[in-house]
């Protein structure tokens, strides 16, 4: 199973964005963390089955591959990590599922927490949320 970092920006108007450095284009969004995490893990596997190939899905980069990506930093300023996976069968984020049944932890906490201390741009306060 193929795991992509997604970036997730609270916008304007209250709304979280999502966005894939390592898949152009790729990105969507919703009201709440949680709302939004789902849509990108449904998008990213709808988009990861796309017959036509028309979504370009570079090779996964790591922390540290992207940390060196001045784009990646920039984009990451302020933004919540989270890793999710290709597979339509997980598309949930990955840290929401443990032990074959769903966490009562929000999705993806385990895997901001870790993220965030890889990404140079992020702000501790937001580790939680």
């Amino acid at each position: 199973m193929v795991h992509y970092v997604a970036l997730i920006h609270l916008d304007a108007d209250g709304s979280y964005r999502v966005s894939f450095p390592d898949i152009p284009g790729v990105v969507t969004a919703g009201e709440t963390i949680e709302e939004a995490e789902e849509e990108a893990a449904e998008l990213l596997a709808f988009a990861a089955e796309d017959p036509d190939g028309a979504i370009v899905f570079n090779q996964p980069r790591t922390i540290d591959e992207l940390n060196k990506d001045p784009a990646f930093v920039a984009a990451s300023k302020d933004a919540i990590g989270a890793l999710m996976n290709t597979s339509r069968r997980h598309a949930t984020p990955t840290s929401q599922r443990r032990h074959g049944r769903a966490s009562s932890r929000p999705a993806t906490s385990c895997l901001r927490q870790a993220l965030k201390a890889w990404m140079p741009g992020s702000s501790p306060g937001m580790t939680g949320q």
